[in-house]
């Protein structure tokens, strides 16, 4: 452990210890840190978890439910395994927290509240507020309706998971490619909140799950924002670089 660093809480199950690591969502093995279970594949009874666990695998598993090492096991709540840790990951206080559900816990009750009464989220794009329409796959911007940015374009980049490269002065996805020759002043790297996270209520309903049924995964938190960061020259030239790599390797059909 490292100077500074929290100790984690262990919790025993099936006779195996797990480091209880509620920032990162999962039951972690001391003897195995590489064997993760994960909260939120558990089925939540809102004052316990249960889950089917494999007692040769130490996990969920991976054969037939006939299987006579598998067990149906209840897990404490997060709130009660580790009140502290959850109390730190979502800025709430420790007053009665264990009485708390987890889903409570981890989401905002507002915005939540909000969402729940048809309100559209928001999210903040190089400080310029849009709201989400996940069903038509869409971003508006609040103050200007026509100014549409489709939801895959947040992940179009050749590059980087969940980013794209952004125009803030048009409000504009810019996608790079072998035929891109030349790249706007101006342009931005975007890192978006996976697409599940945009809206969990509204990809729920689209599912025809529950409504809360992805806020464990996806909580909701006080606000919903991009990060941006500015593109260097280097950077800038790098991009260029790679795109012209590729135009290279393309083959064009011979005639």
């Amino acid at each position: 452990m490292k100077p500074g660093e929290r100790r984690l809480p262990v919790y025993t199950l099936e006779g195996n210890d797990f480091f209880v690591d509620v920032a990162h969502g999962v039951l972690r093995e001391v003897a195995y840190p590489g064997n993760e279970i994960p909260f939120y594949l558990m089925k939540d009874k809102l004052d316990h978890y249960t889950m089917h666990f494999h007692r040769g695998i130490k996990n969920f598993p991976q054969s037939a439910m006939d299987d006579p090492q598998i067990v149906v096991v209840p897990v404490p709540k997060m709130v009660v395994l580790d009140a502290e840790g959850m109390a730190l990951k979502y800025g709430v206080s420790m007053d009665g927290i264990s009485q708390l559900r987890d889903v409570d816990v981890m989401n905002n009750q507002e915005q939540l509240a909000r969402r729940l009464n048809d309100e559209y989220p928001i999210i903040d794009i190089a400080s310029r507020d849009f709201r989400v329409y996940l069903g038509l796959g869409e971003l508006r911007d609040v103050t200007d309706p026509s100014r549409v940015i489709a939801i895959d374009d947040l992940y179009s980049s050749p590059f980087e998971r969940n980013a794209c490269y952004y125009l803030p002065k048009t409000c504009q996805v810019v996608k790079i490619g072998p035929d891109k020759k030349k790249l706007p002043a101006g342009l931005v790297k975007v890192i978006s909140p996976d697409r599940l996270a945009l809206d969990p209520i509204g990809a729920a309903r689209l599912y025809g799950l529950d409504d809360l049924e992805m806020l464990r995964r996806y909580p909701i938190g006080k606000r919903l924002e991009a990060h941006v960061s500015r593109l260097s020259k280097a950077e800038l030239t790098r991009i260029m670089n790679i795109c012209r790599i590729r135009s290279k390797r393309i083959k064009r059909p011979s005639l």
